[in-house]
């Protein structure tokens, strides 16, 4: 599930201007170019331009306006290289899972602690230009832009209420609107007891799995690995598993499908190097060290009826 993001540094002082940044290597059906002013004596100015081109033509097709910023000075065009890993103006992807690339233009600070919000429009093939989309474009109103998972076909949009209160919620996108379709919650009760629930929307009801669902995980004696075998249907797309383990191991959990996800939920310790909703690959594993004793719960669940072999490990 790959994220593709582009930085455009637009920090300075001077008089105003404008300095074109053409952007490179950017995925999709599109060369992108964004026109900045350059800041005036308060070190502030308008929006910056983007400008949408198909590949290799030279005349704009659409504009788009973006952040409020500005360039450090004027000039010939710069070229900029296509960065996911700087700070975000704008995101290229497939939103609605039809083929064309669609667009997330930068809108503000407006979600939640302060988060990026995100303009999102879905390329249009029966009049080759971007549209506007009200419903996806709320979605970003959370914690910054959602995450795609183009296999499955899923968008994932996080959440959070404080220390003792996150949330993912999964979507579908039908005829362009997102439909909540899974949720996976971790909360703290009155009493400090950390709640951890799964919900998925199946024929239309909405079904509950929870660690009290959970199968415990019991090594042989003088063994720290265990292989099951998993069956994952219609019906029962999720599946709970309890690992009892201690602070300083390292608890590894591998998977040989590539349609099933792994989650790991530490209801003691961080388990901090595991990123929920990751795709686990097929025989990848991913170590994890713990820092706290007590119970650790592997949900695995898959979009699809599937069987799939899963080693979970304790060193």
């Amino acid at each position: 599930m790959k994220a593709f993001i582009l930085s455009v540094l637009l920090f300075s002082t001077s008089a105003l201007a404008q300095q074109t940044y053409v952007i490179s290597n950017v995925p999709g059906d599109f060369d992108v170019k964004v026109i900045s002013p350059k800041c005036n004596a308060d070190g502030d100015a308008g929006p910056s331009d983007v400008l949408v081109f198909k590949k290799g033509q030279s005349k704009a097709f659409q504009k788009f306006k973006t952040i409020k910023g500005c360039a450090e000075e004027s000039g010939a065009p710069e070229t900029v290289s296509y960065d996911s890993e700087d700070q975000t103006s704008f995101f290229v992807g497939d939103y609605n899972f039809d083929g064309s690339t669609d667009l997330a233009i930068y809108g503000g600070n407006e979600g939640g602690y302060g988060s990026p919000v995100y303009k999102i429009y879905l390329f249009a093939k029966s009049t080759n230009r971007f549209v506007y989309n009200d419903s996806l474009t709320k979605l970003t109103y959370s914690l910054g832009m959602f995450k795609v998972d183009s296999r499955n076909k899923m968008i994932y949009v996080y959440s959070k209420d404080g220390c003792c209160f996150h949330q993912t919620k999964g979507y579908r996108v039908t005829s362009n609107r997102p439909v909540r379709v899974y949720e996976f919650t971790e909360e703290e009760s009155p009493s400090g007891a950390t709640i951890v629930s799964a919900k998925k929307l199946i024929a239309g009801k909405w079904r509950m799995w929870n660690k009290n669902s959970a199968t415990m995980v019991a090594f042989d004696k003088g063994k720290t690995s265990k292989s099951l075998t998993v069956r994952l249907t219609p019906g029962e797309p999720i599946k709970w598993f309890k690992i009892r383990a201690s602070k300083g191991q390292i608890l590894k959990i591998s998977a040989d499908s590539p349609d099933v996800n792994l989650q790991l939920v530490d209801f003691r310790g961080d388990v901090g190097l595991y990123e929920s909703n990751e795709r686990v690959k097929e025989t990848e594993e991913f170590p994890v060290r713990l820092n706290g004793n007590g119970d650790y719960f592997v949900q695995v669940s898959a979009e699809k009826a599937v069987n799939v072999d899963i080693t979970i490990s304790i060193e």
